[in-house]
């Protein structure tokens, strides 16, 4: 196994040390797939899929205007770090990770105000929950800020910094806190948890950037940070575009669930999606590890070695989430039943999403390749695209079919979204990311 890994690469050793960290970053993520999953299936037990469902709806709330708030730079860090750090450009590898988590800051607070006044505004003329809302808001500065930090530890190589405190840290503070006021003051809503959400990132948040602060390399210390916000601003606003497009992309059925049926639904709807989900953690712990190396290679030409770690890659995650989508469609229904009984409702959509997860994980890195290469505006089309395609489906199927019907708009739309970027890949870099680059070309 080992050597069919590695064999064929011109540099071993960092193809070696690449996967180690691929291996490292999956093991977090499957250890934080666990935590996080169990503590999603408690939250579900101990709210109830009403609640359950108002707290998952407003917390991808936050999520999607976080990016907002994010304004592309996080992105642009794994763009520009690894530019900066082979011209041996300290000033400005310094001056972007210490600027940029201001620039969001500020940006994300000031959104959360604009939101307030929106909400406040609209309470009269809209069935919100106000109080669960206006809580609800204060997520944006923390989800924009722990996105940011977990981007500055990655282009410092350093993965378990970067998830640890995310996918384990915080879950097992949140469980920990609603634990204790469902069980030894009242029964929780969803404004209570949260509450318990903001207070247990924000903690997360203080313990990783004092963390981060210790790792900063010596040569980044010893020089003075440069300021060039006009040259950062133009890398990543169209990563911002690409960002908000994508997060839409994978958000509408959630909002669409919650616009066409009730919270009851969405949580419902949610089981489904986060056990789906399984499918890709090594996608994601793939791109995770090589984002700075896609970008690195293409900036010094080397197509033939970014192909050879493409298909190593492809062959590393596909297997392995093809046997869990067996799994899925085995013993589906007893995973939902986890949740509890009303969660097992949906079985059906689950499968439609797991389906679609596959054709992702077979496809590749495709939208990572695309945006870390400079490929940005077609990448942005793409996801564009892709939001209106999802949109008229979710508009047409969700009455139709209820939350099966978000299931099927939302695997149709990552089939085309994925097959049109992996095509893009080949037209503009002429290379083969998708499980068919394992076929020899004669």
């Amino acid at each position: 196994m080992k050597s069919w890994l590695f064999s064929g690469y011109k540099q071993p050793a960092s193809i070696v040390s690449l996967f180690t960290s691929i291996g490292i970053v999956s093991g977090l993520q499957v250890s934080g797939i666990v935590v996080n999953y169990s503590s999603q299936i408690l939250l579900a037990r101990w709210l109830g899929a009403t609640e359950y469902g108002t707290y998952d709806y407003i917390l991808n709330l936050g999520i999607l205007l976080s990016y907002i708030a994010g304004l592309g730079l996080p992105n642009a860090l794994l763009r520009l770090v690894p530019e900066y750090e082979l011209k041996k450009d300290w000033g400005r590898a310094r001056g972007i990770i210490c600027n940029s988590w201001l620039y969001i800051a500020i940006a994300s607070i000031c959104l959360s105000i604009i939101v307030t006044i929106v909400i406040i505004y609209l309470r009269q003329k809209t069935s919100l929950n106000l109080p669960t809302m206006l809580i609800g808001v204060w997520t944006i500065p923390l989800l924009a800020l722990s996105r940011q930090q977990t981007e500055m530890s990655k282009v410092l190589n350093r993965f378990v910094l970067a998830y640890l405190p995310y996918v384990i840290i915080l879950p097992l503070f949140l469980v920990l806190g609603i634990f204790c006021l469902q069980h030894y003051l009242f029964p929780i809503t969803s404004s209570d948890a949260i509450a318990i959400f903001i207070i247990s990132l924000f903690m997360v948040l203080a313990l990783q950037l004092w963390l981060f602060c210790q790792e900063l390399p010596q040569e980044w210390l010893n020089c003075k940070s440069t300021r060039v916000p006009k040259e950062w601003l133009s890398v990543s606003l169209p990563f911002l575009l690409g960002d908000g497009a994508y997060l839409v992309l994978n958000q509408t059925d959630i909002f669409m669930i919650g616009f066409f049926l009730d919270a009851k639904q969405v949580g419902i709807y949610s089981a489904a999606l986060k056990t789906a989900c399984w499918i890709n953690i090594l996608l994601t712990a793939s791109t995770t590890v090589l984002a700075t190396t896609f970008s690195s290679l293409y900036v010094q030409g080397k197509k033939e070695d970014l192909q050879d770690l493409l298909t190593k890659i492809i062959g590393w995650i596909f297997f392995p989430a093809l046997i869990a989508s067996c799994y899925l469609f085995l013993f589906g229904e007893d995973v939902l039943a986890l949740f509890g009984t009303e969660f097992i409702a949906a079985k059906w959509s689950m499968f439609v999403l797991v389906i679609g997860q596959l054709v992702n994980v077979a496809s590749g890195c495709v939208g990572y390749i695309m945006q870390l290469t400079g490929h940005n505006y077609q990448c942005t089309h793409v996801y564009f695209c892709g939001t209106l395609i999802n949109l008229v489906l979710s508009i047409i199927l969700i009455p139709l079919f209820g939350i099966l019907g978000g299931a099927i708009a939302t695997s149709i739309t990552m089939i085309v979204w994925n097959i049109w970027l992996h095509h893009l890949v080949v037209k503009y870099l002429g290379v083969r990311p998708s499980i068919f680059s394992l076929i020899p070309k004669y």
